[in-house]
């Protein structure tokens, strides 16, 4: 009997009043009990009415009371499915947002002029020698002197070659001739020749120069071979 009490002490209120409100309504509905209890009509009614309080306030305390364990285990719930749900991403690894796309238009590159063409050098006319040297020796001698040039265009004849206008604004050839006793004559290749001349022509302003290199290849008179340079320096006498 003492556990049960003790028992009964520890239990919750709400618990107490529910038990004594199903026993006032026992008593209200059976009456007596084994001769120990036996109220009449009014404490009967009294019993029932009492009894009908403390089990709808017992009910409602243990309503009162299990709510806020309700709610706390929907809030635990809560927290486990936010815990779970992915976080969104911070400032530091948020995507960037794409940037537009900015369309460029490059503009078509301008073609660009064409160098200038440089002129071709006119030498049709006639030429005279004005000054010359010998390695670097004057040669007064040749003063005088003539020679006729005749142009198509870049085409030049003199001394009866055939010639054509270099990139540099020149006309050139060479001639070839071989020595035998005392005497020369010309041949037809350079591997022939004993001596190598080599004619070139280009205009300074107003003036024309022929440089001529004499190359030989071989001693003559006693003489190892060596390279003269003779230089002409002419002035248009008349056109072609």
């Amino acid at each position: 009997m003492g556990d049960f009490l003790g028992h009964l002490v520890d239990a919750p209120l709400a618990n107490i009043l529910i038990l004594a409100g199903l026993g006032f309504l026992a008593v209200a509905v059976i009456g007596k009990f084994a001769g120990k209890i036996e109220p009449g009509t009014s404490g009967r009614l009294m019993s029932g009415v009492l009894g009908i309080l403390l089990l709808a306030y017992g009910i409602y305390s243990h309503s009162a009371a299990d709510k806020p364990q309700s709610q706390s285990g929907q809030g635990a719930e809560k927290q486990d499915v936010v815990a779970t749900q992915p976080q969104p991403a911070t400032s530091a690894t948020r995507t960037q947002p794409e940037q537009p796309r900015v369309e460029r238009t490059v503009p078509a590159t301008q073609p660009q002029p064409a160098a200038p063409k440089t002129p071709i050098p006119q030498f049709a006319g006639t030429w005279e020698v004005v000054e010359g040297t010998r390695n670097d020796i004057p040669l007064t001698y040749m003063n005088g002197r003539r020679i006729t040039f005749a142009q198509n265009g870049n085409r030049v004849r003199v001394n009866n070659h055939e010639l054509t206008i270099t990139s540099a604004g020149a006309v050139t050839y060479k001639s070839f001739h071989a020595h035998e006793e005392k005497s020369w004559h010309e041949v037809q290749t350079e591997d022939q020749a004993d001596l190598v001349d080599t004619f070139t022509w280009r205009l300074e302003g107003t003036y024309l120069v022929g440089e001529t290199t004499f190359h030989y290849k071989v001693p003559i008179d006693g003489r190892a071979p060596w390279t003269d340079v003779r230089v002409l320096k002419y002035r248009r006498v008349a056109t072609e």
